[in-house]
């Protein structure tokens, strides 16, 4: 048995949807959004969630200048390998568990990566992470109306 497509109030059919947004007269008025701004907001927002905090912050712009912010650390190259988290406990005055939590939500964000070499880990920041915040907070200010 065929399926009524008939409103039962009007007895019309149902209007057809139209992608895009229309005015009364029909006209065709500006396009959905585009849905990539809201990722960007959503990226940038968990970035600045994890640098909202003082000592993640602290520790990123250590990690983005090791060598110079960990001069007495001769055991590996920080540039490569990154700093071992009994360096960064040290540095901060924070315990262990701590500077484990700030790293690991300094990771969920993207900011960081962890490599762990024996009974030890190891962090160094993510460079193109920082990147891309940057390019996204540029197009989202493209898209702003400028009220100067």
């Amino acid at each position: 048995m065929p399926v009524s497509t008939t409103s039962p109030s009007t007895g019309q059919a149902p209007a057809k949807r139209v992608s895009g947004n229309t005015s009364d007269t029909g006209a065709t008025a500006e396009p959905a959004p585009d849905p990539a701004p809201d990722c960007a907001i959503q990226s940038i927002g968990e970035v600045f969630k994890a640098l909202s905090n003082e000592h993640r912050l602290r520790i990123m712009g250590w990690l983005m200048n090791p060598i110079e912010s960990f001069p007495g650390e001769t055991n590996c190259d920080l540039e490569t390998e990154g700093v071992c988290v009994t360096a960064l406990t040290a540095k901060t005055g924070l315990t262990q568990p701590s500077v484990t939590n700030h790293m690991h939500l300094l990771q969920q964000a993207g900011l960081v990566t962890s490599s762990r070499r024996r009974n030890w880990v190891f962090y160094k920041p993510q460079r193109e992470r920082f990147h891309d915040v940057i390019d996204a907070l540029k197009i989202l200010a493209s898209k702003a109306p400028d009220h100067h």
